[in-house]
């Protein structure tokens, strides 16, 4: 069986019920704790998810890496114009992952290939106003889909390639700047979620399971507002939901970030 991942971050089974948008659940869903993760972190989750180890293990815990003398002045605003980093990505990850033991297509993967030129955009955008950094964020979801069904193209029609996994930060990013405010452009984060999976599944063969996967809830912060505009806060839950039921497939459900890759492996084996 092959297997297309969808990766969309911060979604939020609440407001998937808010939004009356069922489609996104499926046939199976359910959801992991996250109390082993002192913060969900969008990096440190996922790369547990295609590693299958915790973030002690594959060594990801933050967005960046810092050089050496970056690590002290980058708590101090006055010398962050000097700091160093860069965004992590596979070079970082003290394991491997589930790309190299089957044949994939992994798109935008935080802690694997996620483009550092995205982010230094939303820091650029984000420094001039939460307008100009909304209306970013959704050319770049624009970008990001339409490269996306590019690849799903190649994918349906390889004899090669198992497994397509591909992450969208949409949702993660409506939710934090839009939970209180401007909740139209929330909603619509949602339906565009919701208009891909249902586009994904009318594209690909009934041999190819569906996962759709989340790091992580949000949930409005409790005074309304934080930093740089941000009113949402992570909420300690994660979400998956497959297109086939797991039961009769013979696998186990995922309870923990950890059990994702074993459950990918599994749905591959079938």
């Amino acid at each position: 069986m092959k297997l297309v991942v969808l990766g969309f971050d911060g979604l939020e089974p609440s407001l998937i019920e808010e939004f009356k948008l069922h489609s996104l659940y499926q046939v199976d869903y359910g959801y992991m704790g996250l109390s082993g993760y002192t913060e969900p972190l969008t990096p440190k989750v996922w790369a547990t998810y295609i590693t299958g180890a915790p973030p002690n293990i594959h060594g990801i815990n933050n967005w960046y890496v810092y050089d050496g003398i970056s690590k002290v002045i980058r708590r101090v605003p006055l010398l962050r114009r000097y700091i160093h980093k860069r965004l992590v990505d596979r070079r970082d990850l003290r394991v491997d992952t589930v790309f190299e033991k089957v044949p994939s297509l992994p798109l935008y993967v935080p802690a694997y290939n996620e483009p550092e030129w995205i982010h230094r955009e939303y820091d650029r955008a984000i420094s001039q106003s939460t307008e100009k950094f909304i209306k970013l964020a959704f050319e770049i979801h624009h970008l990001r889909v339409s490269t996306f069904f590019e690849a799903l193209d190649i994918f349906t029609t390889s004899k090669i390639y198992t497994l397509m996994f591909a992450w969208f930060d949409i949702t993660d990013l409506m939710g934090h700047y839009c939970i209180h405010k401007c909740r139209r452009k929330l909603k619509i984060a949602y339906i565009s979620a919701s208009s891909i999976l249902r586009r994904v599944r009318n594209l690909v063969s009934n041999d190819t399971a569906v996962l759709v996967l989340t790091d992580h809830g949000i949930e409005p912060s409790n005074d309304g507002v934080s930093n740089d505009g941000v009113t949402g806060e992570h909420r300690y839950r994660a979400f998956y939901s497959l297109n086939k039921d797991i039961d009769s497939l013979g696998i186990e459900k995922p309870r923990k970030p950890e059990d994702v890759y074993k459950l990918m492996i599994d749905i591959l084996k079938v």
